[in-house]
C-alpha cells in the first residue's frame, strides 16, 4: 500500500491525494479572481443600480399615479364600494414608490457580490455550455443544448 502513513488519510493511495489537491489548487486559483469581481461589483454595480432606481423614481410615481387616476375615473358607477381603495391607492403610491428605491439600494449590493458567486461556480470551464452532453435536435427537451446541429 503506498499511501501516507501516520496521517489522517492514511487510508488514500497518493494517487488519490494528488488528483483532490490538483482539484483543491484548482478551486483555490480562482478566489483571487472571485474577490476582485467582487469588489468590482461593490464599487461599480451598487452606486449605479442606486443611481438608476433614484433617476426612475420620479417617472414611476407620475405613471403610477396617471394610472391609477385613469383606473378611477374609469370605473363603473355601479362599483361605489370601489372608490375609497382607489383614492387610498393614489394617496399611498409615493410610499411604493420610495419602498422600491429603498429596496433596490438595499439590494444593489448583493447584486454586486453575486458576480463572485458566478465566478466561482462557472470556474476554470471554458464555457457554461455542455459540450459533451448528447442530445436529439428534434426534442423539445433538449432545446437548452445549444450545441446541437440539425
Amino acid at each position: 500500500m503506498g499511501g501516507i502513513t501516520g496521517h489522517i488519510w492514511s487510508h488514500y493511495e497518493e494517487s488519490d491525494l494528488g488528483i483532490f489537491s490538483l482539484w483543491l489548487w484548482d478551486r483555490l486559483v480562482e478566489i483571487p479572481g472571485c474577490i476582485l469581481v467582487g469588489l468590482l461589483g461593490l464599487i461599480v454595480d451598487t452606486p449605479i443600480i442606486s443611481l438608476v432606481a433614484l433617476a426612475k423614481s420620479p417617472l414611476m410615481l407620475l405613471k403610477g399615479w396617471r394610472q391609477l387616476i385613469l383606473d378611477l375615473v374609469g370605473q363603473p358607477s355601479s362599483c361605489v364600494a370601489c372608490g375609497p381603495f382607489a383614492g387610498l391607492a393614489i394617496v399611498l403610491w409615493p410610499l411604493v414608490v420610495c419602498a422600491t428605491v429603498l429596496s433596490a439600494i438595499f439590494c444593489s449590493p448583493f447584486l454586486g457580490l453575486f458576480g463572485a458567486v458566478i465566478v466561482y461556480q462557472v470556474g476554470n470551464h471554458s464555457s457554461p455550455i455542455n459540450v459533451h452532453k448528447p442530445c436529439n435536435p428534434y426534442a423539445f427537451s433538449d432545446c437548452s443544448n445549444l450545441n446541437c446541429r440539425v
